[in-house]
């Protein structure tokens, strides 16, 4: 009985998408979690740091392009403020609520490391390999306006009040703005500024705020990206809020939860049915010198199998590497790791080279 639902459930993922497809966000393919900025953060997104996200040399020493574009964001300043106040809902509002001034703060640190230095890696690989058929990609994520806040700072002289939604978005455009203005002002030569991610992964922190803000996004020629955790409230409800695309979390990587790998097959079957994208998950735990409890880094490889098998890794995927883990997965001392880098690098690089066929 159990082999013949397991049976049933993967032919139903493996039926294909419906025709009505996500909004055109073809050049968003393969889409690296860039977390960075807060205080706690370890790691220096240094240009050899940045090099690792842009490009990979196979074993026989060739160098293909990996991940076409970056997403930046950060959770919290590291000092008890949160740019997402789901983290920490019981927690008086003006004491966990982030303020204008930290909204500039880490626009200016983002863009001042690691995307400057994404930039100047990608303009060395250019000098190896030539450029890539299209400039690389950043969307810049939204820090969420926490409700009920009232020391987030002013626009125009006025000071805002969060307790009312046309506040929280009038907040958000200004931030919008300000992400526009700085990142030309940059003129990097390899990346294009492409739109914007809502951090909050489920509906219940922006459903009053969505609708007029991604249309206000999409108004500017940009894009607005969501990527739901696994049974998120909302999450089939993307394209009401007015996404250009979701992508949706297995969040089967994470081995203190007790899940199998027919999680996949279920997260995918959902997406099918929502016309979603998938977001491939991986952490420390997947590199053994990191010497994790447990290691599983099977997790990682069912993620491509089985993206593969059902036909999702044909469309875009959004990954989620933790801080580290592809830095030290390259660089281990251990043979298995390396090897394991090798599998995940050329699953990445392929399928850019497939998309490039296609341009």
């Amino acid at each position: 009985m159990k082999r013949s639902l397991l049976a049933l459930l993967m032919l139903l993922v493996a039926l294909p998408l419906s025709a009505a497809r996500p909004r055109d966000v073809a050049n968003l393919h393969d889409v690296d979690l860039v977390y960075y900025g807060s205080r706690y953060r370890s790691i220096a997104w240094d240009e050899d740091w940045a090099r690792t996200h842009v490009a990979y040399t196979d074993t026989t020493g060739q160098t293909h392009y990996l991940f076409d574009t970056f997403l930046l964001l950060e959770l919290h300043t590291g000092t008890g403020r949160f740019f997402e106040p789901a983290f920490r809902p019981t927690h008086p509002r003006n004491e966990i609520g982030t303020t204008k001034q930290d909204w500039i703060q880490i626009l200016d640190t983002m863009l001042q490391v690691p995307v400057r230095n994404i930039d100047r890696a990608l303009s060395e690989v250019a000098r190896e390999i030539g450029r890539p058929k299209y400039k690389r990609q950043v969307i810049m994520f939204i820090p969420v306006p926490t409700e009920d806040q009232t020391n987030w700072g002013s626009i125009n002289d006025r000071e805002l009040d969060f307790h009312s939604t046309e506040d929280r978005i009038e907040a958000c455009r200004w931030f919008i703005d300000l992400v526009r203005e700085r990142f030309k002002e940059e003129k990097f030569k390899n990346l294009s500024l492409a739109g914007f991610y809502w951090l909050a992964e489920d509906k219940n922190s922006g459903l009053k705020m969505l609708p007029e803000l991604t249309a206000h996004i999409r108004s500017l020629g940009m894009k607005t990206i969501w990527i739901p955790y696994y049974k998120a409230a909302g999450a089939a409800e993307w394209r009401q809020m007015g996404f250009d695309a979701a992508y949706y979390q297995p969040n089967y990587a994470f081995p203190r939860r007790v899940v199998y790998r027919e999680r996949l097959y279920d997260a995918v079957k959902f997406a099918k049915q929502h016309d979603m994208y998938m977001e491939l998950e991986y952490d420390m735990h997947a590199v053994k010198a990191s010497n994790p409890d447990p290691y599983c880094a099977d997790r990682l490889i069912d993620y491509m199998e089985v993206f593969t098998e059902t036909g999702m890794a044909d469309g875009p995927i959004a990954y989620y590497q933790d801080e580290g883990a592809l830095w030290e997965m390259k660089n281990s001392p251990d043979a298995v790791d390396r090897a394991l880098y090798h599998r995940f690098a050329s699953f990445v690089a392929e399928r850019q080279r497939r998309l490039m066929e296609r341009k």
